[in-house]
């Protein structure tokens, strides 16, 4: 059988013991929390190996106990967990160990609750939050909702302590100045500016940066993003792009994707060694399947290879263009400074070239359409 080499941003390894939260967390979940569906769904919950390394990483922290990473991504591809999985740290960060309490005699971390947790799960429609909201109802064990006196309801799930899990999809302007603790972005590959996806990116930005001590963060799942789109998605991913070229500083930010190397679509056992390299260990997902609905050409194969795939890729009818997954459209809005409406053969000024550039589109694309 192929196998193939998935394509990562972050290698195997986790920090050193003493150095994360993490072991904290991956035991209270296996104690409290329950598996919501599934052939196992009742039974404890337990994270993949996969979930481990990133639970591991996303909890680290420095010799002062304070945590490296501050906004998190995880882009994967359809149906490897993205909800179940936010959904347990969204219960840890409401009421679990999840903050730094000093260390032990041992030089170990304690992990102590929030003292005023205030988690927020935010998306652009309420289709989107209702992904996670109906997940918590079956992840919280009875020995959970007793010995922390929760209240579950749809959209909002309080605790006895006044830590509180809310759905949020209003106008970003009705959430501006709130002081959440911990934000989940959800499908950020859907938020762009004319859904007000840009807007509530940038407030929920704003509110997490003003939280007491710094130790507010936000975590997006996304899967691969359209480029050109300008979704949230597609902007972390520049982000991060220009982090690993030197062009940006690491302000914190931690972006874990596995996708498929380049396959051939029409090579059938390509295309499985693809799959099976981008699903990691989500071993539950049906390959037979997902190859059949690729094959039945009920969708472009460019969505295909971006949700099952978790690939990169434009639409070939579209007007974009990118150099490598990498490249920014900075180095493209360069080229179109230099250049105005006469040279690209339509009438554009100066500063709508570069916004063209930003769009996705270069000077050759233009002079060649007819």
């Amino acid at each position: 059988m192929l196998v193939l080499e998935p394509v990562r941003t972050w290698t195997d390894s986790v920090p050193p013991p003493h150095r994360t939260l993490g072991w904290h967390v991956l035991e209270w979940t296996s104690h409290y929390l329950l598996q919501p569906d599934g052939p196992d769904a009742g039974g404890p919950w337990r994270f993949t190996p996969e979930q481990v390394r990133i639970v591991l990483r996303w909890y680290e922290i420095d010799d002062a106990g304070v945590f490296t990473r501050k906004q998190g991504t995880v882009r994967r591809l359809k149906g490897w967990g993205k909800d179940p999985f936010l959904a347990a740290l969204a219960l840890t960060e409401f009421v679990g160990p999840c903050r730094f309490g000093g260390w032990d005699r041992d030089g170990m971390p304690k992990a102590i609750p929030h003292p005023a947790p205030w988690v927020q799960v935010c998306a652009v429609s309420k289709d989107q939050t209702k992904n996670t909201m109906r997940l918590f109802p079956g992840m919280m064990s009875k020995r959970l909702v007793e010995e922390y006196g929760i209240d579950p309801g749809k959209e909002i799930i309080y605790s006895a302590r006044g830590g509180v899990i809310e759905a949020v999809t209003s106008s970003p302007r009705t959430i501006e100045g709130g002081r959440a603790t911990f934000v989940i972005l959800n499908e950020t590959h859907h938020w762009v500016s004319s859904n007000g996806g840009h807007d509530m990116a940038e407030v929920i930005a704003g509110n997490v940066g003003k939280s007491r001590g710094g130790g507010a963060r936000t975590m997006e799942i996304t899967n691969a993003p359209l480029p050109g789109e300008d979704s949230v998605a597609e902007r972390t991913w520049y982000a991060y792009s220009k982090i690993v070229e030197g062009k940006n500083r690491d302000s914190g930010m931690y972006y874990d994707s596995v996708e498929s190397p380049p396959v051939d679509l029409s090579d059938e056992d390509e295309l499985r060694a693809g799959i099976i390299a981008a699903r990691g260990d989500a071993d539950w997902l049906d390959v037979d399947w997902i190859v059949s609905t690729i094959y039945a050409g009920t969708m472009p194969r460019e969505r295909s290879q971006r949700m099952f795939l978790n690939q990169l890729v434009t639409a070939s009818d579209q007007l974009i263009w990118r150099r490598t997954v990498d490249a920014t459209r900075e180095v493209v809005a360069e080229e179109l400074e230099q250049m105005d409406g006469t040279n690209l053969g339509i009438s554009l000024s100066r500063n709508q070239a570069v916004n063209v550039a930003r769009r996705g589109i270069r000077p050759e694309d233009c002079r060649n359409r007819p």
